[in-house]
């Protein structure tokens, strides 16, 4: 049985899946006031009211419309996800493209030779930019230590971490 069919609610609700066969958890809703379609366990409310035994009413997280209905229409949820589906797979394909840019620019480098080590541009400039340190006692920012390392700019210094494979947003250590 795949993890789609799991009847155990906790796993699948876990696994933000809805149910597929009445038993009860999680389900499809479609909103009436925006039209957004969200598993149920995204919804605002539903909270018990103190000692009253009552719920308050679920509300849609997008737009708050009260109660939001459980989508009947299989097509409209499937083409929901599919959607999704669609741009993730656009942004995978992006993410592939650029790593072969990359790595096409890396075996374009030049090689250097310093005190008879050969070493080959990309290779210096990734050490210089993995090994870069902060000025402060608290940490400073990659980029800008980077900025400060290569007399550049933010933006030189942002794309250079960016190349490399690392966070310009990251704190580094003096």
């Amino acid at each position: 049985m795949s993890e789609a069919h799991c009847n155990k609610l906790p796993q699948r609700k876990a696994l933000g899946l809805v149910t597929h066969d009445n038993t009860g958890g999680p389900f499809v809703v479609e909103c009436q006031g925006c039209g957004e379609v969200y598993p149920s366990f995204h919804c605002l409310g539903g909270e018990q009211i103190a000692d009253t035994g009552d719920h308050e009413d679920a509300r849609c997280p997008h737009c708050d419309q009260i109660d939001p209905e459980e989508c009947d229409n299989a097509a409209l949820a499937w083409n929901i996800q599919q959607l999704k589906i669609n741009e993730l797979q656009r942004r995978l394909n992006a993410a592939d493209q650029r790593i072969d840019e990359l790595t096409a620019q890396q075996a374009e480098s030049r090689v250097i030779t310093l005190s008879g080590c050969e070493f080959t541009e990309h290779d210096l400039l990734h050490t210089a930019v993995r090994m870069v340190t902060g000025t402060s006692r608290r940490g400073t920012l990659r980029w800008v230590a980077m900025k400060d390392a290569f007399c550049c700019g933010s933006g030189v210094a942002h794309a250079l971490c960016w190349r490399f494979g690392f966070d310009p947003d990251e704190t580094v250590k003096p």
